[in-house]
Formats: C-alpha cells, sequence, structure tokens
C-alpha cells in the first residue's frame, strides 16, 4: 500500500503533496511478475518468504514547498506479518452537534443541517479519484479554492460553505499515527423528495 493515487507508482508525489524519492517503484511490472511467477508458474523465487504487509506510512516531512512547490510531506516504508498491523489500538470518536470530534460520547441534541443545491455544488478538490482528471484532478490538495478545481468560484476554504459539515478534534498535543481499517456508523436523513422514473 502506497500513497500513490491510481497508477501513480512512478511519482513521488500525489497532488501538491511530495513523499519522497523512496515512494517511486521503479519496476513495478517486475514487482508484480514476481508474485504471478511464484502463485501462478510455481517458480521459486522467495516472494512467499517476504512479509505480508508492506504500507507506506506518510509524514516526518518538512512540509516547506520544493523547487516544484510541492510540500514536501515524506514518509516510510513498513513491513508487518499481519493486517491490521500488531498493536493497532482501535479508538471510537463521536461527532458533535457544535462541530467537535471526541472520545467523549455525546448526550441527545438536535441534528446538524445543511442544505444541498444542485445549481453550486460542492467541488471536489483531490481526493482518492481517478479516471477524471480534467474535472477532478487526484491527490492531496489544499482545500482552498483553486481555479484548477470544477466548481471554484473563489479562494475560501470549503469548510467555510454553508452546505459543509466538518467535525475535528481539538489540536493534537503529540504526534499520532493513523492506521488501519476505518469505519463510520452514520445515521442521517433526507428531506429530498425521491423521483422515481418508470420502466418501459
Amino acid at each position: 500500500m502506497g500513497p500513490w493515487t491510481h497508477g501513480g507508482w512512478s511519482e513521488s508525489f500525489s497532488g501538491d503533496v511530495d513523499f519522497g524519492s523512496d515512494t517511486v517503484l521503479d519496476d513495478y511490472n517486475g514487482y508484480r511478475l514476481r508474485w504471478f511467477d511464484r502463485w501462478l508458474k510455481g517458480i521459486h523465487n522467495g516472494v512467499d518468504g517476504e512479509k505480508p504487509v508492506r504500507l507506506f506510512t506518510m509524514g516526518g516531512g518538512t512540509s516547506c514547498k520544493d523547487r516544484n512547490g510541492k510540500l514536501a510531506h515524506g514518509g516510510d516504508w513498513h513491513e508487518a506479518d499481519e493486517w491490521p498491523l500488531p498493536g493497532t489500538q482501535y479508538t471510537p470518536y463521536f461527532v458533535h452537534a457544535d462541530g467537535t470530534l471526541s472520545t467523549t460520547e455525546p448526550g441527545p441534541s438536535e441534528p446538524t443541517l445543511y442544505t444541498y443545491d444542485p445549481r453550486d455544488p460542492v467541488p471536489t478538490m483531490g481526493g482518492s479519484v481517478s479516471a477524471a482528471n480534467d474535472i477532478m484532478p487526484p491527490g492531496a490538495f489544499d482545500q482552498r479554492g483553486d481555479q484548477r478545481f470544477y466548481g471554484c468560484r473563489d479562494t475560501l476554504p470549503v469548510s467555510a460553505r454553508s452546505d459543509v459539515l466538518v467535525f475535528q478534534t481539538a489540536e493534537l498535543e503529540e504526534a499520532i499515527e493513523v492506521t488501519g481499517p476505518i469505519t463510520v456508523r452514520l445515521w442521517a436523513a433526507s428531506s429530498a423528495t425521491a423521483r422515481i422514473s418508470p420502466r418501459n
């Protein structure tokens, strides 16, 4: 598991963020070929003796811009015997009506609301998307309006929009690694009316 966008293993960056030259897999086809040779052709090439999990942990860079204008985010490769990683601590977080995200379970409250206007959709600025580069460039980007992204009308943060809900923790007091499966349980309702097209 690497920090690339779909098919981007030959580049060290994703969007406006660079993770360092160690990110690049120079011979990705060779990497895959060794796996297929072992498990489809029965060639004993040592693949089955390697750790079953290899992942890239992002972070640790300077966050300064390099000569190409990319943020130097950094990161390191790690190997493990199992997934989720040994020692994983599952920590439940809860959203609160005041926009906070914490380990404290919330009490009863009114729902958090927003109004969706299809005439002014929220722009998609990067992320784990593929095959839509002209409209939604993939990767990591500052979430402030930018003319590179379809639908951006200003340079304000996306979170400033009235149709975007944001829940965030207090400022972290120490470094923390977030690696592993994430599950979201969300209770949501919509006042939108469903339109069902008749079948021919």
